[in-house]
């Protein structure tokens, strides 16, 4: 199965590779590289979170498996995880590099600064808008201490222009 398996990926031919891989798979227990070979077939056909569960397979038997890091990589990227996409390309890539696996790495690292940043924003934002309200309610209480102060004095200021007046309070 393995053999055939190989010669459909290599046409093309996905859907029936994967098929050739998974009887291989279920006739004798898989090697790592066999997993990792079926994860690119599923990766190949966009099921990138079945091929992230191939290569986390493949990587239990073999944790040194440098296509395996990569395909769970590439699948990682797809997925939106980028920053355990790019710990998993970066592995693979002081194992075996790969030109395909740079230009992935090259991109999860740049959306990875990209959500820091965004992350820095939002925060900035955050401590802003708390700032600002501190400074609104100290301003608030500030202004009711003049309201207090104004109005006692108004009040003082009545009562003594009622006494000049001889007004009883």
């Amino acid at each position: 199965y393995k053999m055939e398996a190989s010669d459909l990926k290599s046409a093309g031919d996905y859907a029936s590779a994967l098929e050739k891989y998974s009887l291989a798979i279920t006739s004798a227990p898989p090697s790592a590289l066999l997993l990792a070979n079926r994860a690119d077939t599923l990766y190949r056909l966009s099921r990138y979170q079945d091929a992230v569960h191939d290569c986390d397979l493949a990587l239990e038997k073999n944790p040194d498996s440098a296509k395996a890091l990569r395909i769970r990589g590439r699948s990682l990227k797809e997925l939106g995880e980028y920053e355990k996409s790019r710990k998993d390309l970066a592995a693979s890539q002081q194992m075996d590099y790969d030109d395909v696996a740079a230009e992935d790495l090259k991109f999860v690292t740049e959306k990875m600064k990209e959500s820091e940043a965004d992350a820095v924003k939002k925060k900035l934002e955050v401590s802003f808008e708390k700032c600002f309200l501190r400074i609104c309610l100290y301003l608030t209480i500030q202004l009711n201490v003049v309201i207090c102060v104004i109005s006692h004095e108004s009040l003082s200021l009545g009562g003594r222009k009622a006494q000049e007046k001889g007004c009883r309070n």
